[in-house]
């Protein structure tokens, strides 16, 4: 059965049932879990409409962190939604959006891909993944909330993989695209990726390809450190992909879920590992160029995050789909 919308949302227990007098809708606070590099592990509220059986949410609600391990108050973390409808509603399009720390160019972001959207007149939905932003990121995603834009907040910072993860599993879309919130590839451009899905399941933008345009290029020693990432990603078997890192990507949506699903990594080199996964599991992938400016407020360290994602992407050689 599907249990009513509720007002706010309701804390599980780490099989999934609902904890007695644990609505915390109206404002309250909620309960907390935690997150781990194994899963989900947050006690979280429970959207509207969630699938539930018996009272124990059922299908991809569960890894999407309806179903968590914490216990007591010293717990951290946690997974909050606001906005969004009933999971039964046809949607033709999700955009996920992870963000943390993008309060200033956020509400810029998200009227002109409302606007873009509304244009379209095809039904959607934008998910926007807050990453333990310490900034008022929050306040302006809700600011703009509503049964077509939902946002989903982590308790503290897992990376930006993670907020695709969340995004992607609570998605309903038959398409599923997710993007930076710096619109570095502009909103437009999915007209671009569009034209490719009678050729694959997955679009990759690509600032490599020989239709692509780049506006703004990045620092001379980004663009080194990106070619000198493409060799690596080779030796992982991972070939005919000149630009895996492009934060503009188009999946089919029961394919993206699929692929999410079984992802592990949680920071940069995650578009690696899914693109990865894609191929192993037999998946076409193709790129498809797009416009693209640099945006000068880059969330990547050069050295700290260059040296996790050289990790993350040497472990894929020693690991079974």
């Amino acid at each position: 059965m599907v249990l009513p919308p509720p007002s706010g949302g309701r804390d599980l227990d780490t099989s999934g049932r609902i904890v007695a007098g644990a609505e915390h809708g109206g404002g309250g606070l909620g309960r907390q879990g935690v997150w781990s590099g194994w899963g989900w592990q947050y006690r979280t509220a429970l959207p509207a409409g969630a699938p539930t059986a018996g009272g124990r949410v059922v299908g991809r609600w569960r890894r999407a962190g309806v179903a968590g391990s914490a216990h007591g108050r010293g717990a951290q973390g946690r997974i909050r939604l606001t906005g969004g409808g009933g999971l039964n509603v046809s949607v033709d399009l999700s955009v996920v959006i992870p963000c943390f720390n993008e309060e200033e160019r956020l509400g810029a972001t998200l009227e002109r891909i409302v606007g873009y959207l509304d244009q379209r007149r095809k039904a959607y939905e934008i998910l926007v993944v807050d990453d333990g932003s310490r900034d008022a990121t929050v306040s302006v995603a809700k600011g703009v909330a509503n049964d077509r834009v939902r946002v989903l907040e982590h308790g503290q910072n897992r990376g930006k993989g993670a907020a695709v993860r969340t995004g992607v599993l609570a998605s309903k879309g038959e398409w599923v695209l997710f993007t930076d919130a710096d619109l570095s590839t502009p909103i437009e451009d999915l007209e671009r990726l569009e034209r490719r899905v009678g050729d694959a399941e997955i679009v990759l933008g690509s600032r490599a390809v020989a239709d692509s345009e780049i506006v703004l290029h990045q620092p001379l020693y980004r663009e080194l450190m990106g070619k000198t990432f493409n060799l690596i990603i080779r030796s992982i078997g991972l070939v005919g992909l000149r630009d895996t890192q492009c934060g503009f990507k188009l999946f089919r949506g029961s394919v993206a879920r699929q692929l999410f699903e079984g992802s592990r990594v949680d920071h940069f080199a995650f578009d690696v590992e899914v693109v990865w996964l894609a191929q192993k599991a037999g998946h076409r992938v193709v790129e498809e160029g797009v416009t693209w400016e640099d945006s000068p407020n880059s969330r990547v360290s050069p050295i700290g995050d260059s040296w996790r994602m050289l990790v993350d992407v040497l472990a894929l050689r020693f690991r079974r789909p």
